[in-house]
Formats: structure tokens, sequence, C-alpha cells
């Protein structure tokens, strides 16, 4: 890749995005380190209902093909918009015969930001589901093999194998239902905490799966269509249903708009278990502000502050944290205010300042403290 900014280029201080014969590659300036192919859309069957997906007897991954692309850049952030379409079968009979399709348009926004989380990319994701009996993910190339997963739980990270041996065994060993990867996250997944290591960061459908030769890309789910509450004789669960065999409307999202957010980053060699979780909490937690006025004769109209009769501190914070821990709570209650802090490394205990007072926590321990 080249520094050029022609109209399928798009960069920042951290990556260079580009989007080159219907694909999407990034160049990772920090690590020197390119991806090619970095994001794609892939539908596959969903024989599965409400409860659990189920690979279909007759299965075919199809990809979206994105042809239109537009940049648009100013001070604050760089935009690039990929239109597209992915010609779906309309449900599972169609994908299994090559039946009837229907285009269903896909389109993804990507960002970079100037200023505020450059190391971060913004990947929306929008469309409306015209077919049934399928399954929607925005998948992620890591381009390693992985043999974990590690993913955010409420307070700490869980690792997980990307291979379960008992797949090979399990209708011999008469399970119920068949040993999945797909598994659920907090707010973030990644394949490592190294260096060029993937973090992907969500607060859509929250569940992924790895995949592909060498698990070496990360599937999240956007959405399933699946008509029912409840199957019997799935592929991957035989036999008995999961809940009553009714039909659900709701769970296809027939005619439906879709739209899911998602971050992607690219991981340094200082990066671990409280960083990602850190910059996961910044990526999610919305700025919030009003206007600190009073209204004037019960009408729409306020009363502005001005600013001449004020003298603010440039910054201001309610309590000061020091140490590699994360605040998930700050809340009041008769008495005064709670701060809750937990640890999310996962071999590492970790020890905190808070107004002086020193604290340790184990791994994977929240702690609650009072601050007044």
């Amino acid at each position: 890749m080249n520094n050029m900014n022609t109209k399928n280029q798009i960069e920042n201080s951290h990556y260079l995005l580009e989007f080159k014969d219907g694909q999407i590659h990034l160049f990772d300036k920090v690590n020197q380190a390119n991806y090619s192919n970095i994001i794609s859309v892939i539908d596959d069957g969903d024989e599965g209902d409400s409860y659990d997906y189920s690979e279909p007897f007759e299965n075919k991954e199809i990809a979206a093909e994105f042809l239109g692309c537009e940049v648009a850049e100013n001070a604050l952030k760089s935009t690039m918009k990929l239109t597209g379409a992915i010609a779906l079968p309309v449900g599972l009979e169609s994908r299994a015969n090559e039946g009837e399709t229907v285009q269903q348009e896909v389109n993804l926004e990507i960002v970079l930001n100037h200023h505020i989380l450059e190391e971060s990319i913004s990947v929306d994701i929008r469309t409306v589901n015209i077919a049934d009996e399928h399954r929607l993910r925005l998948v992620f190339n890591t381009h390693k093999k992985n043999e974990k997963s590690y993913a955010d739980i409420q307070f700490g990270t869980i690792e997980r194998p990307t291979y379960l041996p008992q797949v090979e065994q399990w209708k011999e060993e008469r399970w119920d239902e068949k040993p999945r990867t797909i598994e659920p996250l907090q707010s973030y997944v990644t394949n490592g905490f190294g260096a060029g290591d993937l973090q992907i960061v969500t607060e859509a459908v929250r569940e992924y799966q790895f995949i592909g030769e060498d698990y070496a890309q990360i599937a999240m789910t956007v959405y399933r269509s699946v008509p029912y509450l409840g199957k019997s004789d799935l592929q991957d669960r035989p036999g008995r249903e999961s809940g009553t065999k009714v039909r659900t409307e709701g769970t296809r999202h027939m005619n439906e708009s879709i739209q899911a957010r998602y971050y992607l980053r690219v991981l340094g060699a200082a990066d671990d278990e409280y960083s990602c979780d850190q910059l996961a909490k910044e990526m999610l937690t919305p700025l919030i502000g009003y206007q600190a006025a009073s209204f004037r004769n019960n009408t729409d109209e306020f009363v502005l502050s001005i600013a001449d009769e004020m003298n603010l501190p440039p910054t201001h914070s309610l309590v000061e944290v020091e140490g590699e821990v994360v605040c998930s709570t700050i809340k009041k209650d008769s008495r005064g205010t709670i701060i809750r802090l937990y640890n999310p490394k996962r071999s590492e205990r970790a020890e905190a300042r808070l107004n002086n007072k020193t604290i340790e926590l184990k791994t994977c321990q929240f702690e609650d403290l009072r601050i007044d």
C-alpha cells in the first residue's frame, strides 16, 4: 500500500485503509503490518430456532460484494462508505437446491478518527433483511493461527479454545447437542494480547466464533433470521425440541432495518487485559452533558451561562484512581457515593490507589468502595 490519499483510501496516524478489487485492506502504521481482506460480510444457512443455531444439512456460505466506495474527510474524521449486495436464497430449500434468490443490500461505513480514539476503527453495517432461515456475520481476518480466544466477562477475562475435540465423537458419546465454539462476550473479543492481535468491541449481538482455516477469522453475529421458537430433529441437536414448535414472526426480522456498530483495534506490544477492557469502556460509554440553567417563564427559552462570570479548572474529576483497575459503576445511596472497581487480568493481582487509600484486587475480583 502507498500513502496516496485517493478516493478509495482513508488514513489517520495509526492506520491506512484501502478499498481495492472489492476488498478492504488495512495497513497498521504502528506495527508496520498489512491485513488483506480485513473485513468481510458472510452469510450462511440457519436451520436452528430462537434458542440455538444449527447448521443445515445442505449449507452454503455466501459473501457480500461491495462495488461502490465514497470517501469523506474533515478535520475530525475520515469516512469510507461502501455499498454492496448479497445474493441470498429465500430459504433453506432454495439454498440447498440453488433455487430462488433475492438481492439484499448491505452497506458499510468505516470511520477513522483524527484526535480521539485514533487507535480504534468504527465499522457500521446496515441492511434490511428480506430472506429467511439464515445468519449474517461480520468477519475480521486476523491472518494468524488461533488456538485460543479471549473475551471480557462481568468482572474479568475468559480464555476459551477455538476448537473443541468433543465435536469428533459427540454422537457416539450420545451428547444431546453438538458442542459449539459459538461464544458470548460482554463487550469485546480478541485473539490475543500481543502486538498485531485484533480486538473487536461491540454493543450489538454479543456473540462470536473463530472460523476458517487455522481459525484465523473472528465472525461476529449481526443477526439470525429463524421462523420457529423451537424445532426438533436438527443436525446439531437430533431428536428433542428446545422449546414449543410454534412460528415466531419476530425472530425472522423480515423486512426489518438492521444496524450494528463494531470497533476494530490492532493491539500493540504493551496491551493486556486491562488496556483492552479500559478502551472498550471508553468506546462504549457515551459522553453525557446537560445545560445547567433555569427555564424562563415556563417556556422553552433558557438562559445560557456567561463564560466571563465563570472561573473553572480545565479538568475536574470526582475521584482519582491510580493503578490498572477498571471502574464499572458509580452510584449514590443515602450515605453518599460508591464506586465499583475490578481487576480484569487472568493471572495477575492489581493494586490501586483511590483518594490516598490503597487496595489490592485478586484476578477477576471486584470491590465496592465508598468515596465520601
